[in-house]
């Protein structure tokens, strides 16, 4: 008689996780790079790089920011950041800002990084260390869904409902200027370059771009379509806008425009 076959149980059988990473180096070569076998964590909610292409960092559902060396090929280290879900984060400067569920802002120093001795003899396996970062702010009412901080890391926006700005020493933040919208709905995608503040909401059919010195809006468009994501392009005069339908819990095919803010 031939043996049943045993159905493969993809949990059971997913022992380790494997990382591969695809970076550029200095002369815009693509290089592909494969991980050490890396420990189990959260479910992945976003994703960040540092300037430097070196290292990723992706905020899972438990707190933690998990990071990966692209140089050496393994998961460095848990940052815990928050007690929540980790719903957005980015590099400005020397420093990561995260924000999550549990409506606070964290921030972690990138050289700390730098200090962290690794083994790397083949012969012993590299276990992540678990390191802290530190509390920025605190929103008692809403959870701030996106943040960005500026290139240079001297002000950070973060978006919930409303559109926060803070001014950001390199230790604490205070409040910048204030933006004004007439929308509520929570915000769904936040980019900030060269002075500029690009959003969309979730179920909100229009993007806009504010001024982030004086947090006035200098641009808007409108759509049939909820806008579900949206980004600067590098000539910083035309976004890439992302739109989708949702009809009887059946999604449509996304469409992509793009938007020249100079008309």
């Amino acid at each position: 008689k031939k043996k049943k076959k045993k159905k493969k149980n993809l949990i059971n059988d997913c022992i380790k996780a494997h990382c591969w990473l695809a970076v550029l180096d200095k002369e815009m070569t693509l290089m592909v790079a494969y991980c050490r076998p890396t420990v189990r964590f959260g479910g992945v909610y976003c994703l960040c790089f540092s300037d430097n292409n070196r290292y990723v960092f992706a905020g899972d559902t438990t707190g933690s920011v998990w990071v990966w060396d692209t140089q050496l090929g393994l998961q460095l280290v848990e940052i815990q950041m928050h007690k929540d879900v980790v719903q957005s984060c980015g590099v400005g400067g020397a420093f990561l800002i995260s924000t999550s569920f549990d409506q606070t802002m964290s921030m972690f120093e990138l050289d700390r990084l730098d200090k962290i001795k690794v083994n790397t003899d083949k012969l012993h396996l590299w276990k992540p260390k678990t390191i802290k970062g530190k509390e920025l702010s605190k929103d008692d009412r809403y959870p701030w869904w996106q943040v960005n901080p500026t290139e240079d890391g001297k002000t950070i926006v973060a978006g919930g409902r409303k559109i926060c700005v803070f001014a950001f020493d390199g230790d604490k933040v205070s409040p910048g200027p204030n933006v004004t919208d007439t929308d509520t709905d929570h915000i769904e995608c936040l980019r900030v370059k060269q002075g500029m503040v690009l959003i969309c909401r979730k179920n909100t059919p229009r993007a806009k771009v504010f001024d982030l010195a004086t947090g006035k809006e200098m641009h808007k468009i409108q759509y049939k379509s909820n806008v579900v994501k949206v980004d600067f392009l590098h000539d910083l005069q035309h976004v890439a806008v992302c739109c989708q339908v949702w009809e009887k819990e059946k999604i449509k095919p996304p469409t992509m425009t793009l938007w020249n803010l100079k008309k």
